[in-house]
């Protein structure tokens, strides 16, 4: 989840810069609960405008893989760089 708030009392685009491997993002509403349609993701980039003295709240999401919690629990980890889990 990510949260923005506009200040200045201006109309703007946000460009949030995002963990790689994302594989969706979607404005919400405060309760978490989706607002919009689907945001485009391009790279690790996606821009959404923003009103006068709104707060945006931004979900992205990530598929789940369960073999760096394995190899967490088997205490093969061996290097960990960026958000990545490295294994033997």
């Amino acid at each position: 989840m990510f949260h923005a708030y506009e200040w200045a009392g201006k109309s703007s685009n946000v460009t949030f810069t995002i963990p790689k491997g994302a594989t969706g993002a979607i404005l919400t509403k405060s309760s978490r609960t989706a607002a919009g349609s689907p945001l485009t993701i391009t790279g690790d980039q996606l821009t959404v405008p923003i009103r006068p003295f709104e707060i945006l709240a931004l979900r992205v999401d990530y598929l789940h893989d369960s073999k760096p919690e394995q190899a967490k629990r088997d205490g093969d980890v061996v290097g960990v760089k960026e958000g990545e889990l490295h294994t033997k």
